[in-house]
């Protein structure tokens, strides 16, 4: 092992309150690939790894069309979700950003589909991120997600 401990980011998870609807969001209307259908996870040592006593959760993963990029969905049973009430500004709240080749062709595509987009694309006149743009949108439980367009 050099250096750095890591090698990539594996999976991003998302505490989501219907596992079924968030599955059709993500499958149908993003078009991710389903890796497996939602299982169910308990036990001693789940309680122990999420220090939650009585944790039961359904879970699966989903795979991004290009790339290792998987998003982790999960479905707390027990104790059971609560809906979300961040803002994208509170400390702990996720967005997660998919790279796309065209924000216009990529967001009039999702509206098609029902999303509904907090704005038109931002894009990005100066700084570090200059000639880039990206638009924010939510998914069923109002986690924030997002279409980030590199430089053409």
């Amino acid at each position: 092992m050099t250096g750095n401990v890591f090698r990539e980011i594996h999976h991003t998870a998302l505490n989501v309150l219907d596992i079924d609807r968030s599955v059709k969001f993500y499958k149908d209307v993003l078009g991710l690939e389903l890796l497996f259908e939602p299982r169910e996870a308990s036990g001693e040592a789940f309680e122990k790894a999420t220090k939650i006593d009585g944790a039961k959760i359904r879970f699966t993963m989903l795979k991004v069309a290009e790339g290792s990029t998987l998003i982790e969905l999960i479905q707390y049973l027990t104790p059971m979700a609560k809906p979300n009430e961040q803002k994208i500004c509170d400390t702990g709240a996720p967005h997660v950003a998919f790279r796309v080749d065209n924000i216009d062709e990529a967001k009039k595509k999702l509206e098609s589909k029902g999303v509904k987009f907090n704005s038109d694309p931002v894009r990005i006149k100066e700084g570090p991120l200059k000639g880039r743009a990206f638009v924010y949108f939510p998914d069923p439980d109002g986690l924030t997600l997002e279409l980030f367009q590199e430089l053409p």
